[in-house]
């Protein structure tokens, strides 16, 4: 019999041990053949391979003996109430018959047990966690590995302990401040992971904010499950306020994913007969409520239809911003000879429409004015009504495009505080916060922002 096969038996005969909280069993066995806290299972047993198949060939390859108190790949579905003295046992052993291995060992079991569903259920997670942090595993990014699955509380627990901090995690555990710190400097990538951890857990709140910090809604995350977008793992998740929360945003309706090459609503009359999926494809098959939008460049006949769009705009959502004395200033007076006025000075306006009971409205409108030299203004008002269905994204990209072709190299806006996260997801910055005043005189608070408009040489 050779080495392999005999580390085998020894495995064979030490993870029931395991399974049931043998700790004296495994202390004689450690005694005897100290080299199973320290080694790696090269060649399993069908013992093994039965049970759990494909994961000896992805994330349980070569398993050392340690990783098995996750029960992540499940085996037996339960793990003992002592697992976590378990767990101390075999870390012991493995420090003394070769600490050079041991840090390998931990890190990847704080992993499979941040992970594990059956070390959650059987309320053993938050105590196998602290042994395998005392016993010096790296936290690194364990918090967003318990998120994956759900886990919620152990993920707080593992912040606690010193874990970091990411923005996916900061969004999925609703901590707003950190959050709003975080999108700040997060990378592309930082925030379209985000935006998958959050479609998978349904967490709808953290889903806005993303989305408002710039995450791409049909992008993929190259980090997470990236063979599907957001929108199919909203589905996933059986939220219909998520699903609801990234058609808003623009979700493709008809991107199928890279391995069953399902829709959305495909993944969603899987679950058929289950009444979250049932509702989430009944909503898919109305085309999600999206409205369906034309956008084309303004002329004076337009200018009172603008107005309305744009009192519309300030009385419906500048109300969660200011209070009613400045709502009320800010949408007084606004009528069409306003914009026909601004047309006559060189802005350029542009509209978005669509039929509404059978008139065809504006639903909102961007524009585009010159400053000073290359300079460029522009302001952007939707109908509260017509909220988060691209249309403000759709006029902002076509008033940029006109900056651009008449040599615009920044364009400035004074944005309303409820339109400050929309302009940070479109690429500008914050220079400062102050007022500007209204045309009652009265101040109002705003973010006077800009971006920085890609030049050709």
């Amino acid at each position: 019999m050779d080495d392999r096969q005999t580390l085998d038996e020894l495995f064979r005969s030490a993870v029931p041990a395991i399974d049931i909280g043998n700790v004296e069993q495994l202390k004689q066995q450690f005694t005897e053949h100290p080299e199973l806290a320290s080694q790696r299972l090269e060649t399993p047993g069908p013992w093994l391979r039965d049970k759990v198949g494909g994961a000896l060939d992805t994330f349980f390859q070569r398993p050392y003996l340690l990783w098995f108190v996750a029960e992540d790949p499940v085996r037996n579905g339960a793990l003992p109430p002592n697992i976590a003295d378990v767990a101390r046992v075999i870390v012991e052993a493995a420090q003394s018959a070769d600490p050079h291995c041991l840090q390998e060992q931990l890190d990847y079991a704080l992993r499979l047990v941040a992970w594990s569903w059956i070390a959650r259920e059987c309320n053993v997670q938050i105590a196998l966690l602290d042994v395998l942090i005392a016993a010096g595993a790296s936290l690194g990014g364990s918090a967003d590995d318990a998120l994956i699955n759900g886990h919620f509380a152990a993920a707080a627990h593992l912040v606690e302990r010193g874990a970091p901090l990411t923005l996916a995690a900061a969004l999925c555990l609703e901590r707003w401040e950190d959050a709003r710190r975080l999108a700040r400097s997060a990378s592309a990538q930082q925030k379209q992971f985000a935006l998958v951890l959050a479609s998978l857990r349904g967490r709808v709140e953290a889903l806005r904010r993303v989305i408002e910090a710039g995450a791409d809604v049909n992008r993929v995350s190259a980090d997470l499950y990236s063979h599907a977008t957001a929108l199919h793992h909203a589905v996933h998740s059986g939220s219909l306020d998520a699903v609801r929360v990234l058609v808003e945003a623009g979700a493709d309706l008809d991107a199928r994913d890279a391995v069953y090459h399902g829709t959305p609503l495909q993944w969603a009359e899987q679950s058929r007969g289950k009444a979250p999926y049932d509702e989430i494809a009944a909503y898919l098959r109305r085309g999600g409520g999206r409205i369906a939008f034309e956008t084309r460049r303004a002329d004076p006949s337009d200018a009172e239809d603008i107005a309305a769009a744009h009192r519309d705009s300030i009385r419906s959502l500048g109300p969660a911003f200011y209070p009613p004395g400045v709502v009320n200033d800010w949408a007084h007076g606004l009528t069409g000879r306003l914009y026909i006025d601004a047309m006559e000075r060189g802005e350029v306006f542009f509209i978005a429409t669509a039929e509404i009971n059978g008139t065809r409205t504006v639903l909102g409108f961007a524009s585009d004015y010159v400053r000073k030299g290359s300079q460029h203004g522009m302001s952007v008002y939707v109908r509260g009504a017509a909220a988060r269905q691209r249309i403000g994204s759709t006029l902002l990209d076509l008033a940029e495009a006109e900056a651009i072709a008449k040599g615009a190299g920044s364009i400035h806006v004074e944005a309303s505080l409820a339109g400050v996260e929309f302009y940070r997801a479109k690429g500008f910055f914050e220079l400062s916060r102050g007022e500007t005043h209204l045309s009652s005189g009265r101040p109002i608070a705003c973010v006077f922002m800009q971006k920085t408009l890609a030049t050709t040489s």
